[in-house]
């Protein structure tokens, strides 16, 4: 275990380490998930997000073993080492609990449901590795919910900008993820 551990943790050490890396699966989740959160979501995370940030802190603030080597420092760079970790902890409390804790809730207690949608806008088919290549901007009709969804080459190249598809969505109260898109079925199937 000593890839986890550092020799000689205490049990409270190896316990908050699993706890971080049990974040970081939640923290992962809701960023693949594609999962579009509620107005009310995103600014509870806000403030909740900084006493769970302190929380992420204190033990490497509050750490005096002797392979800690931040105490040794002058006092300028430990306060530029604890700003720094005090703002990536709070953007990773943030994530994990806008993105990551609502899109599991959302995937475990969501209802699921069919919502007809609007195309309005297409990806250029480029992308980096850290987004799909392929993807469309919906809008539900009759709202301005909207969601990113990416889609497979063959389905982004016949969908057109204002044209209507379907959405199977799993919804709760926190948001919503888009499961599966499609494109409703025309009268005449030999129309594209």
């Amino acid at each position: 275990m000593a890839l986890l551990f550092r020799p000689n943790a205490s049990s409270s050490e190896k316990a908050f380490t699993l706890f971080v890396f049990g974040w970081m699966g939640v923290v992962v989740y809701g960023v693949t998930s594609g999962f579009v959160a509620e107005g009310w979501v995103i600014s509870t995370a806000t403030y909740l997000a900084f006493p769970l940030a302190l929380l992420f802190c204190m033990p490497i603030v509050r750490d005096r073993h002797p392979s800690n080597k931040i105490p040794t420092l002058g006092i300028i760079k430990r306060i530029l080492i604890y700003s720094l970790l005090l703002g990536f902890s709070y953007a990773f409390a943030w994530t994990g609990l806008a993105l990551g804790g609502a899109a599991l809730m959302t995937d475990v207690f969501g209802d699921e449901r069919i919502a007809a949608f609007t195309i309005i806008d297409k990806s250029d088919g480029g992308g980096n590795k850290r987004e799909c290549t392929y993807s469309l901007m919906v809008q539900e009709q009759g709202s301005e919910w909207r969601a990113k969804v990416c889609i497979d080459q063959d389905f982004w190249r016949v969908a057109n900008q204002g044209e209507a598809v379907s959405a199977k969505l799993r919804y709760s109260a926190f948001g919503a993820i888009v499961e599966e898109l499609s494109r409703p079925m025309r009268a005449n199937p030999l129309t594209p």
